[in-house]
Order: structure tokens, then C-alpha cells, then sequence
């Protein structure tokens, strides 16, 4: 049996969900315009950035280095480049913010 974290940290109702192509991180969308990253094996935020607009669909390539999202108000597709920053600071609760 595996135990599985539950993810209780955006303010509004999480709208669109994906794992990432190693299945080590969830993403998911939500009503407050944000987009975050969860590390699936430690349950924590790992990235947080806030767009213009609500993100309705989200889907990561195959190859896992993009991040593309459809948005209420726009036509097309957004893309967003992914990439691993790791900071160590000693403290638990530390998320990178800024805008994508």
C-alpha cells in the first residue's frame, strides 16, 4: 500500500492537474491564477508563480522540459520553459516565486 499526501495549499479550487513525464512532480492550476509544483515523494511546494489569467488546461511535453497552458482570455497556447533550481536554506516551508 503507498501512502499518498494530500495537497491543501491554493486558496481557490484547483481547476487542471498533470504529472510531470518521471511522475516526481503534480502541477495544478487554480481559480486564483496561480500555478504551482508539487514534489509528489515529500508532498512539498516546490514552485509557485501567478499568470494574467486563469489557467484551464495545463500539460507538460513528453520530453518534460516544457509546460504548456491554455488561459481564459487568450487564444493559443502558453509556453513555459521548465528547469530544477535547488536552493538549500534550511528551512521546510521555501518556495521560489516570480512571475513566469
Amino acid at each position: 500500500m503507498w501512502y499518498v499526501p494530500a495537497f491543501h495549499v491554493h486558496v481557490a479550487p484547483a481547476h487542471s492537474q498533470t504529472f510531470s513525464p518521471d511522475s516526481r512532480w503534480l502541477i495544478a492550476t487554480s481559480l486564483d491564477s496561480t500555478i504551482r509544483t508539487f514534489d509528489i515523494p515529500t508532498g512539498r511546494l516546490v514552485d509557485a508563480f501567478r499568470t494574467s489569467s486563469i489557467a484551464t488546461s495545463v500539460t507538460f511535453s513528453p520530453t518534460g522540459d516544457f509546460l504548456a497552458t491554455a488561459h481564459v482570455d487568450s487564444l493559443g497556447v502558453h509556453l513555459w520553459f521548465v528547469f530544477l533550481l535547488i536552493v538549500t536554506t534550511g528551512r521546510d516551508s521555501d518556495t521560489a516565486d516570480f512571475q513566469g
